[in-house]
C-alpha cells in the first residue's frame, strides 16, 4: 500500500480512503480502551494510528503533485474514472467526518478522566493536609496528658 510516483489519481484517492478506514478502526479501538479505562494498550493503538497517518501523508503528497501539474488531473481523466474519483473522494470525506466525531468523543472522555484524576489528587492532598493539621494539633496536647513518670 506504499504510494509511488506512478499512482493514478484514482489509486491515490483509494489509498487515502483505505487509510481513513484503518484510522476509523483504530479510533474505535482507542475509544473502547478509553471507555474501559484501559490506558495501557492505548499507546500501541496510538502508535499504529501514527503509522497509518504517515502513509496517508505520503498519499496526500501524491495527490498534491497531481494538482500541481501543468493541467488539472481532473481534466486528464475520462468521464468514468472522474466519476469513480468523485465517488471515492466523497466517501473519504465522510470517513474523515466520522473519524473526527470519534476523536472528539475520545477527547471528551479523556478530559473527564483527567478532571477526575485531578480531583482525586486534590482530595488526597487535602486529606494529607488535614491529617497533618490534626496530628500537629493533637500531638502537643496528647503529650501533656500522658504522664510518663507515673508509669
Amino acid at each position: 500500500m506504499t504510494p509511488s510516483s506512478t499512482l493514478s489519481p484514482l489509486d491515490a484517492l483509494s489509498q487515502k480512503r483505505d487509510c481513513c478506514r484503518a484510522l476509523i478502526k483504530l479510533a474505535n479501538q482507542q475509544h473502547a480502551l478509553i471507555l474501559a479505562g484501559d490506558l495501557g494498550p492505548l499507546m500501541e493503538v496510538l502508535a499504529r494510528k501514527q503509522r497509518v497517518m504517515g502513509r496517508m501523508e505520503e498519499v496526500q503528497r501524491q495527490l498534491v503533485s497531481f494538482r500541481e501539474g501543468p493541467q488539472s488531473w481532473q481534466d486528464r481523466l475520462d468521464f468514468e474514472v472522474k466519476g469513480q474519483c468523485q465517488s471515492v473522494l466523497a466517501e473519504t470525506e465522510q470517513l474523515l467526518a466520522d473519524l473526527l466525531g470519534i476523536e472528539k468523543q475520545c477527547e471528551q472522555k479523556l478530559i473527564c478522566l483527567r478532571e477526575a484524576a485531578v480531583e482525586q489528587l486534590r482530595q488526597t492532598g487535602a486529606g494529607r493536609q488535614l491529617n497533618r493539621a490534626y496530628l500537629c494539633e493533637t500531638a502537643p496536647s496528647t503529650n501533656r496528658l500522658v504522664d510518663l513518670e507515673t508509669e
